[in-house]
């Protein structure tokens, strides 16, 4: 939340959009205030899955409580009261109209995007989270397939296909990997913001680093 403050700084000026949460917003919500009072045209994308980590849920099995938050949170309406310029998105093909009157509203802005909750998002799967974070709390002998072998084994296309199978819809990560891991990731690094739809990337995965950390 506070990059958007300081990108602001280093271009002012210039579009500032930031990429954020509903876990993120609830930490550095505040950022969002101190925009407005300085009357800083940002606009906040906020990503509302519902939950600390989108998705997680199916690899408790109800062994720990659930990381999910109270149901239909509205965070454009709490920020609408500051007196931010505020969209309410439900359907991908509404973002990019949704920006654009958020950019020209010449305001600080917040756009609330609601994401499928059953969807692990492509920063959770890295080998990192699901055996540092996720593994370790979890009896696994207890988690059936194929839940347990995505947690073990991360995202291959046998348990891409098996997932689907059951259910459970999987993310189409697009750009480079940014972890050593067969989880692929977003990497944003220093491209530009884009409101134009980009087309299906190919996506290579790097497995053999994952195995020699293994």
């Amino acid at each position: 939340m506070l990059k958007g403050l300081r990108d602001w700084s280093a271009r002012p000026g210039k579009p500032v959009l930031v990429l954020t949460s509903d876990t993120s917003i609830g930490m550095g919500g505040g950022d969002i205030e101190t925009a407005l009072r300085y009357r800083l045209p940002i606009v906040y994308l906020v990503a509302n899955h519902g939950s600390l980590a989108g998705g997680v849920d199916c690899f408790f099995q109800g062994q720990i409580q659930s990381w999910d938050y109270l149901p239909g949170q509205r965070y454009d309406r709490m920020y609408e009261i500051l007196g931010c310029h505020t969209e309410h998105v439900n359907k991908a093909c509404e973002i990019g109209t949704a920006l654009r009157r958020a950019f020209n509203s010449g305001r600080t802005a917040v756009v609330q995007v609601e994401v499928d909750n059953r969807v692990v998002h492509p920063w959770f799967e890295t080998l990192s989270f699901r055996l540092g974070v996720i593994a370790h709390q979890l009896d696994r002998d207890r988690i059936p397939a194929p839940f347990h072998d995505y947690l073990m084994e991360g995202r291959t296309p046998e348990i891409d296909q098996a997932l689907e199978m059951s259910g459970v819809p999987r993310s189409r990560t697009q750009k480079r990997v940014m972890a050593f891991d067969r989880a692929t990731c977003i990497s944003w690094g220093e491209r530009p913001v884009s409101l134009e739809p980009e087309g299906p990337a190919l996506v290579e995965k790097d497995s053999a680093k994952a195995d020699e950390i293994r």
